[in-house]
């Protein structure tokens, strides 16, 4: 029982790590992309939705 409070807060701790860098990862790269690229391809893609909907 003592030992399976540590492994547990540790494993909730490495998970929360995970989550907050997937976030921060991703957050990096959408706005990344929004510096680099064109302003035709963004506009494309953004249009993507729209064109399967109709």
């Amino acid at each position: 029982m003592g030992t399976a409070h540590p492994t547990a807060y540790q494993h909730f701790q490495r998970s929360q790590f995970a989550y907050v860098s997937a976030i921060g990862v991703c957050s990096v790269l959408f706005y990344l992309q929004l510096i680099y690229s064109d302003r035709t391809v963004g506009s494309e893609v953004f249009s993507l939705p729209n064109f399967y909907i109709s």
